[in-house]
C-alpha cells in the first residue's frame, strides 16, 4: 500500500516552522546506533562508537569553528543509568564525559524532539542508525555513514535498501581521514544544494505532505478487506 509516512509529514511541517536563514548551521551531529548493551562482535562493522572515541576529538581538533552535538539514542542514555558496564557503553561514558569538559561538544538527551537539534546543524554522522533517514528527509542535509568496514557492511547487507541507498543522501566512510576529508568538502559545498540528494528525498515516500489525507480516504479498504485495485496484496503472489 503506497501509503506514506504520516510521522514526516509532521516532523517536515514542524521543521520548516523552526528553521532560520539567518541562524548559523555550525554544528556536527553524532547520532550512533542503540548499541550501549552489545557485547560481541557481531556488529563491529555496522556500529561506529568505538570509533568515535577517535574521531570526535579529530573533528573538533580539524575544524575548530565547528561544535558537535552528541546525540546517543535514548535507550542507550538510560542503559548508562543503569550502571551497566561494557566495552561500548564505556565508550559512551567517554564521550558523555568529552561533552562535559570540552565546550565545543555538547549532549542532545532528549527523548524524541530531535528537530531542534536538526535546525541547528550542516551534517549529520552515523553508521546504521534510522536517524540518518530521518535527517536526510526532513532537512534536505548530507550524512556521512561511518562504519569500521564498509565493504563488509555491504557483503553483510547485500538485500537491504537502507544500506544500498546510503550513497544517494551522503557518502560512507571507514577511516577518520575520509571522515575528516568527507566533512571538508560539504563544508565546502554547504551553500550549494545537492539536487540529486533533494530528489532522492523527495521521491523516495509515498504521498508526501499527504500520507494522512491519503489513509482517511482508503481507510475502507483497509477495514472491508476489499481490494484496492493500485496496491500490491502478497496472497496474490504466493
Amino acid at each position: 500500500m503506497p501509503g506514506g509516512y504520516p510521522k514526516l509529514d509532521d516532523s517536515i511541517r514542524k521543521y520548516e516552522s523552526i528553521i532560520s536563514s539567518s541562524s548559523l548551521k555550525n554544528s556536527i551531529i553524532y547520532a550512533p546506533t542503540l548499541s550501549a548493551l552489545m557485547t560481541t562482535d557481531e556488529t563491529k562493522f555496522t556500529y561506529s562508537i568505538f570509533d568515535a572515541v577517535e574521531f570526535i576529538p579529530a573533528i573538533l581538533s580539524a575544524f575548530p569553528d565547528k561544535n558537535i552535538i552528541f546525540r546517543p539514542h535514548p535507550d542507550d542514555l538510560s542503559i548508562l543509568k543503569q550502571g551497566v558496564v561494557t566495552k561500548r557503553a564505556n565508550a559512551f561514558r567517554t564521550l558523555l564525559e568529552l561533552c562535559e569538559s570540552d565546550p565545543r561538544c555538547s549532549l542532545d538527551s532528549g527523548q524524541s524532539d530531535y528537530l531542534s537539534t536538526f535546525e541547528k546543524a550542516c551534517v549529520l554522522i552515523s553508521d546504521t542508525s534510522a536517524i540518518a533517514y530521518s535527517f536526510a528527509l526532513i532537512t534536505k542535509k548530507p550524512v556521512i555513514f561511518y562504519s569500521a568496514d564498509q565493504n563488509k557492511v555491504r557483503e553483510l547487507m547485500a538485500d537491504v535498501a537502507y544500506i544500498n541507498d546510503r550513497d544517494r543522501i551522503g557518502c560512507c566512510v571507514d577511516s577518520i581521514p575520509e571522515l575528516l576529508n568527507s566533512l571538508s568538502n560539504y563544508f565546502e559545498l554547504d551553500s550549494k544544494i545537492d539536487s540529486d540528494r533533494v530528489n532522492f528525498c523527495d521521491d523516495i515516500v509515498y504521498n508526501k505532505g499527504k500520507s494522512l489525507q491519503y489513509l482517511i480516504d482508503n481507510f475502507d479498504y483497509i477495514v472491508s478487506g476489499e481490494k484496492h485495485p493500485e496496491w500490491w496484496y502478497s496472497q496474490d503472489h504466493c
